[in-house]
């Protein structure tokens, strides 16, 4: 595990020394490194833990899939460059550590709101114990999830049918095996994807359904459905005050007291089918999210990038 300050021991601490005392035969390495401040000591953990690429076919490409915790305050910085070292099956579980002035949101926004195929699992605030837990998971879980499970809110208050619908459909698209349970009928052991609306502040869905995960061996991703989080242009409303409530209510599910859940960018179904396929060890599915990353890294490379000069653009020499 790499965190960004030691100023922030007294906020990772607890969770650790929860999850050490339940599991007395698993020892946690933990660095702390900055990725503003000392990227030199952020890339040389990562060249050592995940390897380097460049030594061919050495210790980054042969190593089985490993699981990263990486956590730090404010922009967190760090949860995305750890993020640069790692492979396609590797899961990268963020940590957003709460502040005095933000509360923990730009934490959490910068940790979870990763790209379309960039996922990083994010904990709650400060949930150390959570990243722990779903690491040990997912290491030891090679051949335990056979598929997912997308789970179906009985009261329809936190998610309605087309979101879901919508998550069902890009599992599908990668052909991972799913099925849509209510969260009743989901059992201890499951590999569970929950969306979720912001809209309404209920935890009692998701906490239900980490709350069942804890007693086996399950892990639950969450994903916020595609509506907007904060509507700045809605005709009825009079003030800026909304804008702050809609965001706090997003925050509040990253307050919960979760051990077996982690989020990931809201509206992005296709970033919590990316973390169930690295849990699964989906190798066929992970090479084609893979060959799409690639694709676009080709077009991005190949840009030329133009000028803007006197109110005109400017492609390769030609004035457009």
């Amino acid at each position: 595990m790499i965190f960004g300050s030691d100023s922030d021991q007294g906020k990772i601490l607890p969770g650790l020394l929860e999850f050490s005392k339940e599991h007395p035969d698993i020892s946690l390495v933990i660095q702390y490194a900055s990725a503003d401040n000392t990227p030199d000591k952020v890339r040389r953990l990562a060249l050592k833990w995940y390897g380097d690429p460049d030594m061919g076919s050495g210790n980054y490409h042969q190593r089985e899939p490993i699981a990263f915790i990486s956590g730090a305050g404010m922009s967190n910085a760090l949860t995305g460059a750890v993020k640069g070292y790692a492979r396609m099956d590797d899961l990268v579980i963020g940590v957003s550590i709460g502040d005095s002035v933000t509360q923990g949101l730009s934490a959490v926004l910068s940790t979870c709101e990763k790209p379309p195929r960039n996922p990083v699992l994010t904990v709650p605030l400060n949930g150390t114990y959570a990243a722990a837990n779903i690491a040990k998971r997912f290491m030891e879980g090679e051949g335990r999830y056979t598929k997912v499970v997308v789970a179906m809110d009985e009261s329809n208050v936190l998610i309605g049918l087309e979101f879901r619908n919508e998550v069902g459909n890009v599992l599908s698209h990668y052909d991972l095996p799913y099925l849509v349970l209510p969260s009743s009928k989901i059992s201890a052991d499951d590999l569970v994807v929950t969306p979720f609306s912001a809209g309404k502040v209920d935890l009692s869905s998701l906490l239900f359904i980490d709350t069942k995960l804890q007693m086996g061996k399950g892990v639950q991703i969450a994903v916020k459905d595609s509506l907007p989080l904060v509507e700045l242009e809605a005709e009825d409303r009079s003030d800026d005050a909304f804008a702050e409530q809609d965001v706090l209510e997003y925050l509040t599910y990253f307050k919960g007291n979760f051990k077996a859940t982690g989020y990931v960018t809201a509206g992005q179904p296709v970033n919590a089918m990316i973390v169930a396929a690295q849990m699964m060890r989906s190798k066929d599915v992970l090479e084609r999210v893979e060959k799409e990353k690639k694709e676009k890294a080709k077009k991005l490379g190949c840009h030329p990038g133009f000028v803007v000069k006197e109110g005109n653009i400017i492609i390769g020499g030609e004035q457009r």
